[in-house]
């Protein structure tokens, strides 16, 4: 029975109980945030240390006299104690400073994860394959939205080559133009859930294909009958 926990400063809110190995949530949580010394200026947004922490854990029903962290509940029909085992399952942080950097923070997050989930097997196949990397996807967004000023907007960039950052802001407005995407976004140049910008494409690479679809050999796709 998976749950999510989520933690702002001294506030916390949790989803709804789902079941299975890919629970859907669809839940919103609402977190109040007071910045240090409750100063909302834009340098004290950019290096506020707070961050949004949402933690998975598995709620298991045990027996009353199981050890674990848990917390007890009295069933309404028959009057018998139980306990809830929380156990964790992987955790994501987000710093309030790239919430405000990037106005939005919208993905799929790959979960912190303890070397080992005790209590749980993986059910593989016969190759010895590791485990899926556990993935939350997420919408964080301070409200009301609070816009970086240009002068800061521009320090964002720093961590890529002037270079770098002009020719992909000319290309997206090229691409845009030229295929009329005015509708839809293209943004080369992203904010990380640390509040670092990086250029999107470091993070594609290749993925070999199927093993199915080389069999007939010759390197190429499988050619219709």
């Amino acid at each position: 029975n998976p749950v999510v926990e989520v933690t702002l400063q001294s506030s916390a809110a949790r989803s709804r109980t789902a079941v299975g190995a890919n629970p859907l949530w669809n839940d919103q949580v609402i977190l109040p945030y007071r910045p240090s010394a409750g100063d909302y200026s834009a340098m004290s947004l950019l290096s506020a240390v707070d961050e949004v922490v949402l933690t998975v854990f598995d709620e298991v029903y045990t027996a009353p006299d199981l050890e674990g962290r848990a917390e007890e509940e009295e069933e309404e029909e028959g009057r018998s104690k139980r306990r809830i085992l929380r156990r964790f399952l992987g955790q994501l942080r987000v710093p309030v400073s790239a919430v405000y950097r990037s106005q939005v923070i919208e993905g799929v997050f790959q979960l912190e994860v303890p070397p080992v989930l005790l209590g749980y097997t993986f059910k593989g196949g016969s190759g010895g394959e590791a485990p899926p990397v556990p993935l939350l996807s997420v919408y964080i967004v301070l409200k009301p939205l609070l816009i970086v000023p240009k002068t800061f907007q521009e320090e964002l960039t720093a961590g890529e080559d002037d270079a770098l950052v002009r020719y992909s802001q000319k290309w997206s407005k090229d691409v845009i133009a030229m295929n009329n995407l005015h509708t839809r976004g293209l943004a080369p140049i992203v904010t990380t859930t640390s509040g670092h910008s990086v250029f999107l494409p470091r993070f594609v690479y290749p993925l070999a294909p199927p093993p199915g679809l080389l069999a007939g050999g010759g390197g190429g796709a499988p050619r219709p009958p």
